[in-house]
């Protein structure tokens, strides 16, 4: 009887257990904070990359690597970014190519990993001219609604001129890290 009674608690036990991991995988897909992981296969089919992003403590994206003959897990995080998702393509068996498509911060950033080379591209678009061009336009239709007292930042119209100036200089702050950035690891840092 007590070879039964132990049976009936490791059995009830792991019953609980997984009726517990079902409503919190259950609950986090309600929530709308799931969102797989995309997978990029090399062309030759022997490693993948990883794309991962975490929507619920705002957006947030990551790549790892592996050798799909490794077990379980076997994964190198290369790269983690904010804000935006990177394009992520394979240019041959051993090379992947991350284009980062707006300006952004990044965290970890490796070029090496798994026996994969990471190269990083900036999109063109995202040139000092470019950016300056599109934020004189911000700051041009911004401060035009402003002044027609249709637009407001602070929700006192005396103040949103320089909210509005800090605004752009935060802007500016933002693409000096991006260029240092590019400058240190991507392939064409012509910003």
């Amino acid at each position: 009887m007590k070879r039964f009674g132990l049976w009936t608690v490791a059995l009830g036990s792991g019953l609980a257990v997984l009726v517990a991991g079902h409503h919190i995988l259950e609950s986090r897909y309600a929530s709308g904070c799931y969102a797989p992981e995309i997978v990029i296969e090399s062309p030759d089919g022997t490693r993948e990359a990883r794309l991962f992003e975490d929507g619920c403590s705002g957006p947030a994206y990551w790549i790892t690597v592996r050798n799909k003959d490794s077990w379980m897990g076997g994964q190198t995080e290369v790269f983690v970014t904010w804000d935006f998702e990177p394009e992520v393509t394979w240019r041959d068996d051993r090379h992947l190519v991350l284009a980062i498509r707006e300006v952004s911060d990044f965290g970890k950033t490796l070029h090496q990993a798994d026996g994969v080379t990471v190269v990083y591209r900036v999109a063109d678009r995202l040139r000092e001219e470019d950016f300056r061009q599109r934020l004189e336009d911000y700051e041009y239709r911004v401060g035009q609604l402003i002044r027609e007292h249709r637009s407001t930042f602070t929700g006192d119209f005396t103040k949103d001129p320089q909210a509005l100036k800090d605004v752009i200089a935060h802007e500016w702050e933002h693409y000096r890290r991006f260029q240092q950035w590019a400058k240190a690891n991507a392939e064409n840092d012509g910003l």
